[in-house]
């Protein structure tokens, strides 16, 4: 489970959230008293306003690049237009799949991990996408690796 969660986890995504939670951390900061402390008066609040308009604008960029650029058409080139319309199952293959085990102690508390291979089966899908402005049908080829035990 871990394993997977890692392999989704990509720069991409670390840098989708942190435009997506740079203003809300702003925010939040605007209720801390030592914040507050240095926003008094109209040219703080000025400065306040300013800068949350460059945190927005910095999050608006990160998502429309990262999310954008992600299901860009590659027939009319724009952005946001990709949308998955189905899947098929190329292969399935065994494989060894590397899976990490918790150690409990009595109380069932995790005391430790340790990593193993144990057999697996990876499966190969073709995953369709259609553009929703020119029509056109693009796929991905997508691996997935699950343990069978």
């Amino acid at each position: 489970m871990l394993i997977k969660l890692y392999d989704k986890m990509s720069i991409v995504n670390i840098f989708k959230w942190f435009g997506i939670l740079l203003p809300v951390f702003n925010i939040l900061a605007l209720f801390s008293s030592d914040y507050r402390a240095e926003i008094q008066g109209i040219s703080g609040v000025l400065s306040w306003i300013m800068a949350e308009i460059v945190f927005l604008f910095i999050s608006f960029c990160l998502i429309y690049f990262v999310v954008g650029k992600k299901s860009k058409c590659p027939s009319c080139k724009k952005p946001f237009s990709l949308k998955q319309t189905g899947q098929e199952i190329v292969s399935k293959e065994n494989v060894s799949v590397l899976v990490e085990n918790k150690t409990r102690d009595r109380n069932g508390e995790v005391t430790g991990t340790s990593e193993q291979y144990v057999p697996g089966i990876r499966t190969t899908y073709k995953v369709y996408y259609t553009c929703k402005h020119c029509g056109k049908v693009t796929y991905q080829t997508v691996s997935e690796s699950q343990p069978t035990l």
